[in-house]
């Protein structure tokens, strides 16, 4: 019987992670918020200026370019929306979603439209996330009842 040589490959990972220093996760995730804060802030800027135009379209004359930047609006939104604030995220995926469906119908139904405008708003403060839980709901069922209409 031959002998058998048994070579076991250490990564490279591996070895980072038996040396001595760097920094703890904590102390990472603590650097990278201390190092975001301003782009937060920023963000949060664009997140409320984003909700006022939302806001001030309501005002505006309703058409299919009206439908349009409401889309447009709402999916802003989305792309800005913080992760602490998903619900905010999910309300306005919801307008996003009753937008596209009331334009592919060549329907503008405004009061549905409104509804999700001020829920977005009701969002975007300090609100205890299970206050939001009905709000969601309530976009869930006006949603629902445009694809009853056949959207």
């Amino acid at each position: 019987m031959s002998g058998v040589t048994i070579i076991r490959r250490v990564s490279n990972l591996s070895r980072m992670i038996g040396e001595s220093g760097g920094k703890t996760v904590l102390a990472a995730l603590r650097g990278a918020e201390a190092e975001t804060a301003s782009l937060r802030d920023e963000g949060r800027v664009l997140l409320l200026e984003a909700i006022g135009v939302l806001e001030a379209a309501l005002a505006e004359p309703k058409d299919d370019a009206w439908l349009e930047a409401i889309y447009s609006t709402s999916s802003a939104i989305i792309d800005i929306c913080p992760p602490d604030l998903q619900a905010l995220g999910k309300a306005a995926w919801s307008l996003c979603d009753l937008t596209d469906r009331q334009r592919k119908n060549g329907r503008l139904e405004v009061p549905a439209i409104a509804v999700h405008v001020n829920v977005i708003r009701t969002l975007s403060g300090d609100s205890d996330p299970r206050a939001a839980a009905p709000l969601l709901m309530g976009l869930e069922a006006l949603l629902a009842r445009e694809v009853a209409k056949g959207g």
